[in-house]
């Protein structure tokens, strides 16, 4: 009679393994939220370049004067330097710095770690039905909340370019404190 030897693991191979493979997850979740906290950044950064660029396109390919700016409400400008709220663009006819009728598009808030803030001298942004954004450069800072490693910079010329990169450390530091 032939006896076959019988394969598996015994339990302390199992809890051997099993050690090891939770000391490697402690040692990678840390990293693994850093890298999720920093695609929430990228991609708020990425659908406010996106916005600008909506806002741009329909100015110059209707031939009328369009507004992005921070909105909380979904219907007006908000004043003051904080987008995490949402935002909304629109056609500003009458240059007063507010949608002139029902916003053509609205984007809602972010979570409360996510910031974003524009620069004192420029609160919003109007394009030109030629593509222009007059005023000073605006810059907007996206960052989380106490992490200022993850700020970010979207910068509007005055000719309307739309540049990212990143943020200076002053910059990184007021948006993320």
């Amino acid at each position: 009679m032939n006896i076959r030897p019988q394969a598996g693991f015994t339990l302390i191979e199992l809890l051997f393994t099993l050690a090891v493979a939770a000391i490697l997850s402690m040692i990678a979740l840390p990293s693994f939220k850093r890298v999720l906290a920093h695609n929430r950044v990228i991609q708020t950064d990425n659908q406010l370049i996106g916005a600008l660029n909506f806002a741009r396109s329909q100015a110059v390919t209707h031939g009328v004067a369009v507004i992005l700016c921070p909105s909380s409400d979904g219907s007006r400008c908000a004043p003051g330097q904080s987008w995490q709220g949402g935002w909304l663009v629109g056609q500003d006819g009458d240059h007063d710095f507010q949608p002139d009728a029902a916003p053509q598009r609205v984007f809602a808030g972010f979570p409360r770690d996510i910031r974003i803030h524009s620069s004192r001298g420029r609160l919003r942004v109007r394009y030109r039905p030629d593509g222009s954004s007059p005023g000073s450069n605006l810059s907007l800072i996206v960052c989380r909340a106490g992490q200022p490693e993850t700020a970010r910079s979207v910068v509007v010329s005055n000719a309307g370019r739309i540049r990212q990169g990143t943020a200076s450390p002053a910059q990184a530091q007021a948006c993320s404190g």
